[in-house]
Order: C-alpha cells, then sequence, then structure tokens
C-alpha cells in the first residue's frame, strides 16, 4: 500500500496524470472533488460558514460567494477538507491512492505520503493553458500562478518530477515509468 502525492502549479497537468493513474486501478483523491463536494448546498461545512459569515456568503443557487476575510475562513475550511480527505483515504479499498493536492506542500499533505510528485511545465504554456481552461484574462492568470508557491520551492520536497512540457504521450510515459518505480519500492 502506498500513496502518492501530485501537486503542481495551477494548469500544470494533475488531471491529465490522475485520469491515467485510474488505469493502475489507483484509487484517485482530488482534494479539489472532496472541497467541491464539501461546499455542496445544505452541507455541514457551508451550515458552518453561514453562521460565522452570514448569507451574504451564498449565491443563489447555494454555493460559496466570496472569500473575504480568507484567513478566517480557512480556519473553518482547512480542517474540514483535511478531515475528509483523510477519510476517503482510510476508506480506500485499493493499494495505492493518489492524493491530489495543489497546495499539498502548502497545506502539509506531505505527511499523509509515501512519495510526492511535482508537475512541471513552462510559464508560458502554464499561462496559456489557464487562460483557455478558466477562460479568464491573462492578468488574472499571470496573478493566480504568482500567488503560488515556485516550482523551485515545491522541488525542494518533492521525490519525483513529471516534465510535462513535451507532449502528452511523453508525460504518460513518464507517468507510466514513474509509478512502476514507486510500485518497486512500495511493494
Amino acid at each position: 500500500m502506498g500513496v502518492i502525492g501530485l501537486t503542481g502549479g495551477i494548469a500544470c497537468g494533475k488531471t491529465l496524470v490522475s485520469d491515467y493513474m485510474r488505469k493502475y486501478d489507483v484509487d484517485v483523491i482530488d482534494a479539489d472533488l472532496v472541497t467541491r463536494r464539501l461546499y455542496s448546498p445544505g452541507s455541514e461545512l457551508l451550515k458552518n460558514i453561514i453562521d460565522e459569515f452570514g448569507e451574504e456568503f451564498l449565491l443563489a443557487d447555494g454555493n460559496l460567494a466570496k472569500e473575504e476575510r480568507k484567513s478566517r475562513l480557512n480556519e473553518i475550511v482547512q480542517p474540514a477538507i483535511r478531515k475528509a480527505v483523510f477519510s476517503d483515504l482510510m476508506a480506500s479499498e485499493k493499494d495505492h491512492q493518489l492524493l491530489v493536492v495543489p497546495l499539498l506542500i502548502e497545506t502539509g499533505y506531505t505527511d499523509l505520503c509515501d512519495e510526492i510528485w511535482l508537475m512541471r511545465v513552462d510559464a508560458d504554456a502554464q499561462l496559456q493553458r489557464l487562460v483557455l481552461r478558466d477562460q479568464i484574462s491573462e492578468e488574472l492568470a499571470k496573478s493566480i500562478m504568482e500567488s503560488q508557491m515556485s516550482f523551485e520551492e515545491k522541488r525542494k520536497h518533492a521525490d519525483r518530477i513529471i516534465d510535462n512540457r513535451g507532449s502528452k504521450k511523453n508525460t504518460l510515459r513518464q507517468v507510466r515509468k514513474t509509478f512502476l518505480k514507486f510500485l518497486k519500492k512500495n511493494c
């Protein structure tokens, strides 16, 4: 049994890797999807946010509207997300799990992982992917990218680098080789 932590900046290819890893019967636990589940209308977490900040934090459909007072919001949200992620990991019946957390290092999820994989991509490609994927301006995309920990800093914590600067085929070939190395070490 083993847990792989997958991280990297926004629009670096984490979804490409996580979708591919399902082929190897790996249980993918994606913190972004866990977060969406926890923010669903009527959820306990959303009730706690309303209790703290009031109804103005919600959109008409019951989803979260804004992130003002972010530090207090994170004090409420981050423990709930971590608890749910940990619960999903413990409930997994598969031999291996891929824990996908964009801010894995920054939010302290490394202690849940046997190995950390870091996605690498050129900043220009990352910017273009983000603009296209999220349909946002280059200025906003740059702002988001600059707010994240740099690749160089994340690299200090990574066991393996997945280079997503080439073709999709080349990236997936690296993932396969990296996973086979992981299996040798963790079986």
